[in-house]
């Protein structure tokens, strides 16, 4: 089970300044609310071999309880029991039914039953965290169904 696990999104380098700054016709900015640290930002090939800017948007370490839950769920839909990446494109769907998973997981309760992580739910501040990444994934949702041209795709990683 990995230790780390979370959303990235997949921006076109199409629409990205060369290294010396220029730009395209086609250049729209990257959205700075979209993240939080330009530190996770990278430079990565995509499942087509094409080079694309990668954000992490969303990050969780050692939640287990949440990531057990949507692997599972993203394992029942994609029929895909032991994938080779360990990794998932999403569509608004699965955005709205991981918001579901994390809206069970915010109460202490919960937490603590069924969250399978070293973190308590009180110390760590386990409630703001779940806002925060139910407020990043409606804006993802919002992006996805925009057709952002900025956006190659979004995934969720498990870094099993």
């Amino acid at each position: 089970m990995g230790l780390d696990n979370g959303i990235y999104i997949r921006y076109n380098i199409d629409y990205l300044p060369d290294p010396d700054g220029h730009v395209g016709s086609n250049y729209l900015s990257i959205p700075y609310a979209m993240y939080q640290n330009l530190d996770l930002m990278h430079i990565e090939r995509d499942n087509d071999n094409e080079i694309c800017l990668c954000a992490e948007v969303i990050y969780w370490r050692k939640w287990w309880g949440v990531r057990n839950q949507v692997v599972r769920y993203l394992e029942n839909k994609y029929n895909t029991a032991q994938p080779e990446t360990y990794s998932w494109s999403l569509d608004t769907l699965d955005c709205y039914t991981i918001i579901e998973i994390l809206r069970d997981f915010d109460n202490k309760e919960t937490w603590e039953n069924e969250g399978q992580s070293i973190w308590e739910y009180k110390e760590s501040n386990i409630h703001y965290q779940i806002q925060e990444d139910i407020a990043e994934l409606k804006r993802i949702i919002d992006l996805l169904n925009k057709k952002d041209p900025r956006v190659k795709e979004i995934y969720f990683y498990d870094s099993y």
